[in-house]
């Protein structure tokens, strides 16, 4: 199938159409969890869960992931101001998306150890993002216990869901999940379906700012930019240390920008605090796609060197 073979073009159809289209296909939000489910779907039909367990590299990923909170912030805050020192922690304090999982997979990288830093690092923002926005941003008037139950409700369903119905259908129909298993790559499609959404939204955000907001979304684009840089850097370099790049770098780089997104709605009063999770899916995705068409290049190309 051409599209098997051709798996890097995937997300940039899917950025270029949801930027054309963003007006029909920002109307259908549905398409985000459906394509987010349908991917954690096919992503735990192969898994061994007898060799899911928490190791060195989870534990290492949690902690870096709290150093990044906490660091980019403070830095954020003495050199940008408190606009955008609140929009960047309201990002980097997202959890892991749960798309890194295709992207994972794609690039040859450990299923194991995402998926349990996915489940992980979702357990630990919603404990733990309340309080750390609670003592960071005291003026926002959202109760902890209240922002945890959203934030539950945000991500938690759509990561056991999947979950439980695979266990089941594995206890009845074995075959099935082990034939769904030969067909990792189809979670590319439907993560096309997650991007055309995000990105038609993006777009819709950045087309109806006024002159005044756009000298400001330009800014926070740009440091959007910078911090996603700076992330899959840093998890690039942990990774190497911990043998395990691609989930490493997947795991503190790709952020679930829908719930930053959210965030940025429920902590800030100014409606140009989501631009910068929304600049910042933007600048993930195309680092994604690239590495996809690198590591398939390579893997042609050693292909043709074995023949």
């Amino acid at each position: 199938m051409w599209l098997k073979s051709h798996k890097s073009l995937i997300m940039p159809l899917s950025m270029i159409l949801g930027a054309l289209f963003y007006n029909p296909l920002s109307k259908l939000p549905f398409l985000i969890p459906f394509g987010l489910f349908c991917m954690l779907f096919i992503a735990y039909s192969s898994l061994n869960f007898r060799r899911l367990r928490i190791t060195k590299t989870n534990i290492v990923l949690i902690i870096c992931h709290l150093i990044l909170i906490l660091g980019l912030y403070f830095i954020a805050k003495i050199t940008l101001g408190n606009l955008l020192a609140l929009s960047v922690i309201l990002c980097v304090i997202s959890p892991t998306s749960a798309s890194s999982s295709a992207v994972v997979f794609s690039l040859g990288g450990s299923k194991e150890t995402c998926i349990t830093h996915i489940i992980l690092d979702n357990i630990f923002v919603t404990i733990f993002a309340p309080i750390i926005l609670s003592i960071l941003v005291p003026t926002a008037d959202v109760p902890i216990f209240t922002s945890m139950i959203k934030i539950f409700n945000h991500i938690m369903p759509l990561l056991i869901l999947p979950l439980v119905i695979v266990i089941f259908i594995r206890r009845l129909k074995p075959k099935i999940t082990a034939k769904i298993a030969e067909y990792q790559w189809t979670s590319l499609i439907f993560w096309s379906l997650y991007l055309l959404v995000i990105f038609a939204q993006t777009t819709d955000r950045i087309i109806h700012c006024n002159k005044e907001e756009l000298h400001q979304v330009i800014i926070m684009a740009t440091t959007a930019l910078i911090i996603c840089i700076f992330q899959y850097i840093f998890g690039n370099i942990v990774g190497k240390r911990l043998h395990n790049q691609v989930a490493v770098a997947q795991g503190l780089g790709q952020k679930n920008t829908s719930l930053g997104i959210w965030l940025a709605n429920a902590y800030s009063s100014n409606p140009l605090a989501i631009i910068f999770s929304a600049a910042y899916s933007l600048w993930q995705n195309i680092y994604n796609s690239w590495q996809m068409y690198d590591y398939e290049r390579k893997q042609n190309k050693k292909e043709i060197q074995q023949k």
